[in-house]
Order: structure tokens, then sequence, then C-alpha cells
């Protein structure tokens, strides 16, 4: 059969609405939220009460969530046998001298199915035709669709035949993705293939070395390339490489989604909270009550550049163990920068949480030194104090002194007076007299210092009283 004839038998599905897509992907870069009904009981005796029906357990095959959209990439994306082939060194090069892992359709005349490696929100690359293909000059990926996993975490699938997914749709190890094909740079452009790629920190991120891959077969699940016979994935040999010669040849089992039915689902964590708290050239960034069996915390920062008018590329920061705050340090004092938290545990992310954002140095101040002064007269108290320690917070524009009198046995409220904080010479101005007060009263004296971050914190409390 020709490549044509199957173009005319199969339905090649290529999804071009995009816009309903974008909705797709700003519904799941805000808050998740699920609504409860709660119904009050009123316990009536002699009323029997139903039992409790515990929810159905996630399984691989479960129904994608917004709540929990994540799991490892672990499963294998082929259900028929595929050649195992090039993944970093063992195929002469430099073929690809990065990891990668490549598998070769067995049968040329048709194009084998591909499914997802993992639950995630599935992205369309690029569309090319069917049969446009190159076999020199720039590489190109042809077809090529990626699937966020959480955490930074991709994959990333190349030359397919036909894409049968749709931007922004949620998909797990069940769903069929599209098929495999030979477009873009394929020579001799008769191999139907597909190249996959697993990265971190993003589509453009670093490359990862393949995992293992669970796959579903007559006899069970069963973990790939341990079950072929080889530790890893570069230690399965080629019949590309000459030392080997034409044989072995490495297949794939003939597979099924049967296991995906019993196999423990995307059991991730809830959405995180996340709180931040700007300092000196820094930002501690906080996200509640670590879970059980979540084994590490991913930080990402962003700054914000002026110039460019948006946020930098995420870095990311992993921070292990039962911590539930992390600080970020030698930050740019008044630059905005915007972190989310995602947490891991064994079935994978869960989604980020909220953006933070948080302006370093931009503190209030700390409490002024008080009192550096402070005595009375009949009729008045004279109050004066000094700076606050430097904290990295922007200038102090002004103070807020406040008293309170003690009259007949009672405190009265506190009465504030704002100073401003410079002379017209330009020094400082820290002092303040309060005047015409009655004789023999006693009063508490406090004062703050403000910047344009707000108000700082009180002084320790100073009583005076005026004399008789």
């Amino acid at each position: 059969m020709t490549h044509s004839a199957v173009s005319r038998g199969r339905r090649r599905i290529v999804p071009l609405a995009f816009i309903a897509v974008a909705a797709t992907l700003i519904s799941l870069a805000g808050a998740f939220t699920t609504d409860v009904a709660v119904a009050a009981v009123t316990a009536a005796p002699k009323t029997a009460t139903a039992p409790a029906v515990a929810a159905p357990a996630l399984t691989a095959a479960s129904p994608p969530s917004a709540a929990h959209p994540f799991s490892d990439p672990i499963w294998s994306p082929f259900r028929e046998p595929v050649r195992v082939n090039c993944v970093r060194t063992n195929c002469p090069g430099p073929y690809h001298a990065f990891w990668a892992i490549d598998f070769i359709d067995t049968k040329y005349s048709t194009f084998d199915p591909l499914y997802a490696t993992g639950a995630g929100i599935f992205h369309i690359g690029e569309v090319m035709g069917p049969d446009e293909c190159t076999a020199t000059g720039k590489v190109l990926y042809g077809t090529w669709v990626w699937i966020d996993h959480g955490g930074s975490r991709t994959t990333l699938y190349t030359h397919l035949y036909d894409v049968l997914a749709a931007e922004g749709q949620l998909v797990t190890p069940a769903t069929m993705i599209g098929h495999m094909g030979h477009n873009g740079n394929n020579a001799p452009c008769t191999n139907n293939y597909i190249h996959m790629e697993y990265r971190v920190n993003g589509i453009r991120g670093t490359r990862l070395a393949p995992p293992a891959m669970l796959t579903c077969t007559e006899n069970g699940r069963v973990s790939m390339p341990s079950s072929l016979g080889y530790a890893t994935w570069d230690q399965v040999p080629t019949n590309q490489n000459p030392k080997t010669g034409l044989n072995p040849n490495v297949f794939t089992p003939l597979a099924t989604n049967d296991c995906l039915a019993t196999s423990p689902g995307a059991a991730t964590p809830n959405r995180p909270p996340v709180a931040g708290r700007p300092g000196p050239a820094s930002a501690t960034v906080s996200w509640g009550v670590v879970p059980a069996g979540v084994d590490h915390t991913l930080v990402t920062i962003r700054q914000w550049s002026p110039s460019l008018r948006r946020y930098s590329a995420p870095v990311n920061r992993t921070v292990t163990g039962r911590a539930s705050s992390t600080s970020f340090t030698g930050l740019l004092v008044g630059r905005a920068y915007r972190f989310g938290v995602a947490e891991h545990n064994a079935a994978g992310y869960s989604a980020w949480s909220a953006s933070v954002k948080v302006t370093p140095g931009r503190t209030t101040p700390l409490a002024p030194r008080a009192p550096r002064a402070l005595s009375t007269t009949r009729t008045s108290i004279r109050y004066a104090w000094s700076l606050p320690p430097k904290n990295g917070t922007g200038t102090i524009t002004r103070f807020q002194v406040a008293r309170r009198c003690l009259v007949r046995g009672h405190w009265t409220g506190w009465a504030y007076t704002r100073v401003s904080a410079h002379v017209e010479s330009g020094g400082w101005n820290l002092h303040y007299n309060w005047t015409r007060m009655p004789r023999g009263r006693t009063c508490q004296v406090t004062v703050r210092a403000v910047n344009s971050a707000g108000s700082g914190l009180w002084s320790t409390r100073s009583r005076a009283t005026t004399r008789r």
C-alpha cells in the first residue's frame, strides 16, 4: 500500500481551533477550585445512616482532572512492536550526541499509533504535510507535539503522520495523540519513526536520559528496557551500528491498555498554597504544611524586565524533605519577581500554585531606636529618637508619633501625629514636642518610620509625666 493510499484510507485529524485551546490553558493557569455542596443533616432517632462510599481509586486510565492534571512520564507510547534505535552513543555518530530515543515502525505501509507517556497538558509544536520530507538541509522535526507533565518536565514527539489530540487537551497514558510518520528531516523519507525527548525546565530545557517505560503485555505489566535484557536504553544495540551488524534488532513487545485500568494513577498532591515575603535584596517563599508522601517541592522564580516589559524564563529550585519555605538572596532591590510552587510525590507533580509577586527591598522600616531623649516640663513632653537599623528598605519619607495618657485611672485612645522626616537643611528630623498639656499628666509615647512600602514597626513605649 502506498502512502497516498493510506492518506486516503485514514482520515488525518489536524486541530485548527486554537482559540478554544487558549481558554483551556488560561483555566489551567488560574486557581483550581472545587465547589462542594454541604447539606445540614439532622439526626433522627431510629434512622439508619447510609455507609460512606469510598471514592474510586485513580488509575493511569482515569479521566484527566484539572485539579490533578499531571503524572510522571513513565509509560511506553507504543502498543504495536517498534524497533529500538539510536539513543545517545549506541549508534554511529555524530547522530544524536545528546539524550533522545528513536523508535522505528516495523511496517512502513502503515502508521503505528502513538500514546502519551504520562498525564499532562498536550501542545502542538508544528503541523506539516504527512509527506513533506527532506534528506538534507536544516533539521526539521516535521509535525511535532509535546506534553507538559508538570514541574517543568516535558516530553517531545516528532515526525508524526497526524495529530489526534487538541492543543491544551488534558491527556493520560490511555490517550492516543497521533500516529508515527516520516515528515521533516528523515532520509530516505520512507522510515516511519518517532524521535522522543525527555526534558526538564520546559520544552527548551535540559534533555534527560530516557527513563524506564512501563507497558502492558499479555504477561502483565513490564518495565523496559530491563524486560528486553538491558539496564539502560543506551545499551540497546541497533542495526545502524556496524559493530553489531544487521542483527540483533531489539523490538518493544506487543502491548495493550489493559493494565492501565489497574495501575495506580495520578494521585498527585493537591495544588499547594503560596505566600511571599520581601526582605533586603531577598525574598522568602512559603507553601504551608507539606503533605505526607511529598519527596520534594519545586519553586520557580521569574524576574521582571522593565525594558522588555515581560518576566524572564522560569528558573527552578528543588527543595527536598519536609521544608515548607525557601529564601532567595542577591535579588535586585525594587525589581519585581514572581514565584510559583509545585509538590511532587510518587505519582508526579501537583498543579502549579498561583503565582505570588514579591519586590525585594521594599519592606517597611524596622522600629526606630527610642527614646534617644525624653524630658518634661509642666506643660510639655519632649521626645527624641534615632533612625531605625538599616534593613534594605526604601528611603524613610516621614515619622509618626503616638501618645496616650492616663485620665482618671483609664488610658485614653492613641493620638497620632505626622512628623516630617527632614528639616529644611536636609538633615533628619528626629524629635517631637507635645505642648499645652496639664500638669502631672502621665502618658505613653512611641514612634515609627514610614517609607514607600508603608508604616514600619513601633518603637518601645516610653512613659513620661509632666511636672506639677
